[in-house]
């Protein structure tokens, strides 16, 4: 399990995070970043395009990763790996940032983190369909995980926006899962090299993204500073620094507790609204939900190596 940060190129570790039973510091960093950029997302960015702001977080977070394509004394990574991480991030973030954007214009923000909550459930979904392992106790922990979602904000689907930013943000989250889960499949055997991973994923997630703007986008315009500042955070921060913690904690863990890992952002998310952002919200339902994401972390089959 990797429980540390690089420093100058070396890998440093932290003892105290290295119990199995507990979610590796990269998916806790990750699920931090992903829990601004929700507020952000629909304070700065519901009046850009959202297809365009796709293209825009995709750029930025390959020029971000750039710079570590010529970096190390290693072998270029081998064209069939390089390919493979293109089709990944074309599915996991280029088809995705779409759907996920556009559902911003439909929901609030905690809304949105809410309904991230069905991820897990896709995921098993997913694992059942490519595996024939005993699926009783994934499907126990994420059943709790996704309850724990429901009681941090769950909300009656009774306006047409509130159906139409689900169905979105459901679409997002089958084709996050399925990129992620494809990342965990091909790419584990070269995980010491993800830096230089990261630029032919963001380059598929680039191209995914150019073709759905020039699909369904509407409007390219001149941007204001607070909007270039969303930019420059989405890319890299969000994108570029959020998907490489996450890619890279995926690499350590089990697919089963990476499905219920995913949740970590909703109450994440709804306490950063709650603070930075203004948000109201049920103190005594997050604790609960807080409570059953927990424990459903603890129902997941117990991690294993994969290195």
């Amino acid at each position: 399990m990797f429980s540390g940060f690089i420093v100058g190129g070396q890998y440093c570790k932290f003892p105290a995070l290295q119990r199995g039973n507990n979610v590796v510091i990269w998916l806790l960093t990750a699920s931090l970043i992903w829990g601004f950029s929700f507020g952000l997302i629909k304070g700065l960015g519901t009046g850009i395009d959202p297809f365009v702001l796709g293209v825009i977080r995709a750029v930025l977070a390959a020029c971000f990763f750039l710079p570590w394509r010529f970096a190390g004394r290693r072998a270029p990574l081998p064209k069939k790996v390089q390919v493979q991480a293109m089709i990944c991030g074309f599915i996991q973030i280029g088809l995705m940032y779409g759907p996920y954007q556009l559902a911003f214009k439909y929901l609030k923000s905690h809304e949105v983190a809410l309904f991230t909550m069905t991820t897990p459930l896709i995921m098993a979904g997913l694992i059942a369909l490519s595996s024939r392992q005993n699926m009783t106790r994934l499907g126990v922990a994420v059943l709790v995980a996704t309850l724990g979602g429901m009681v941090v904000a769950w909300k009656e689907l009774g306006s047409t926006d509130l159906q139409i930013g689900l169905a979105l943000v459901t679409l997002s989250n089958f084709l996050f899962a399925g990129g992620l889960l494809l990342w965990k499949k091909w790419l584990t055997p070269v995980s010491d090299q993800q830096l230089k991973l990261m630029l032919p994923y963001f380059l598929g997630a680039a191209l995914a993204a150019s073709l759905m703007a020039a699909l369904f986008g509407h409007e390219v315009r001149v941007y204001s500073l607070n909007e270039w500042a969303l930019f420059l955070w989405l890319g890299g921060v969000a994108s570029g620094l959020g998907f490489y913690f996450w890619n890279k904690g995926a690499l350590s863990v089990s697919v089963e507790r990476l499905a219920v890992a995913n949740n970590i952002k909703l109450p994440m998310a709804i306490t950063i609204s709650i603070f930075v952002f203004g948000e109201t919200v049920d103190w005594p339902r997050l604790i609960i939900g807080i409570t059953l994401i927990i424990l459903a972390l603890r129902l997941a089959p117990g991690h294993r190596q994969t290195k």
